[in-house]
């Protein structure tokens, strides 16, 4: 094995060459004249955890960070829109409201005038009916009891003045008696220059009372207590004229 070795060492050297002397010159100048290759980039993916490196990545870095602060903004700006606009549909949505309160309440007050209008009217027919009759009396607390009777129509039209106010919860009511006692409903609150507005009965019978009682809150389906006023619808037949004495003689 030695001596194989030996022999094999000696073959090698028999095959070196020794380069020429102008060897490295002529490398050298040939070098001079060739274009050099441009550097080899990197255009290998970057593994899983592994940070992208170059100019690339930074730019890709910071369009992102711009898109998430404009996507911030435009979320801002989107939330405060939509503030103002809900605050304005609930602004809108009051004043509906309000408005629709408004015109039911302007229908009430139609309504109310038109009855009244038509009470009105209803009256003064009544006071201008054939045969109509008003009388009036004092009650025995203090106060007048006006009413106006008309057959022709059968109603009549009640109202008093100056009554006094009473406490405890009670109220004034207003009769028809006759063959039945009839409610006329409770009287109404006076007004600042002493009358109360004028209540209409209808159904005036013959004969029939207009009487006035004090009830409990609320009134009574029948008279609880003795009418305070009570006036007739009869009229008081007239006085015979008196016949003259013949002369003496």
């Amino acid at each position: 094995m030695r001596g194989l070795s030996e022999t094999t060492t000696q073959l090698g050297l028999i095959l070196a060459e020794a380069p020429p002397p102008q060897l490295k010159e002529r490398v050298m100048a040939a070098a001079a004249q060739t274009r050099q290759n441009p550097p080899l980039r990197d255009h290998r993916q970057p593994k899983a955890g592994e940070r992208p490196t170059g100019w690339m990545p930074r730019l890709v870095g910071a369009a992102a960070v711009i898109a998430i602060a404009a996507a911030a903004a435009l979320g801002v700006l989107q939330a405060r829109t939509q503030s103002k606009l809900n605050s304005a549909q609930s602004q809108l949505h009051n004043a509906q409201s309000q408005l629709g309160q408004a015109q039911s309440q302007l229908g009430q007050a139609h309504s109310r005038l038109t009855r009244l209008e038509a009470q009105r009217r209803l009256i003064e027919s009544i006071l201008g009916s054939n045969g109509a009759q008003l009388v009036s009396k004092h009650s025995k607390g203090g106060g007048q009891f006006i009413v106006v009777f008309s057959h022709a129509t059968k109603r009549a039209v009640i109202t008093t003045a100056d009554l006094p106010k009473l406490s405890g919860g009670h109220v004034y009511q207003l009769w028809l008696i006759g063959k039945k006692i009839r409610s006329e409903g409770l009287l109404p609150t006076a007004l600042k220059s002493g009358l109360t507005p004028p209540v209409l009965a209808t159904g005036l019978l013959p004969g029939d009372i207009a009487a006035m009682t004090i009830e409990p809150a609320g009134g009574s389906q029948q008279p609880t207590t003795t009418p305070i006023v009570t006036i007739s619808s009869v009229r008081p037949a007239a006085s015979p004229t008196p016949t003259p004495s013949p002369p003496a003689g």
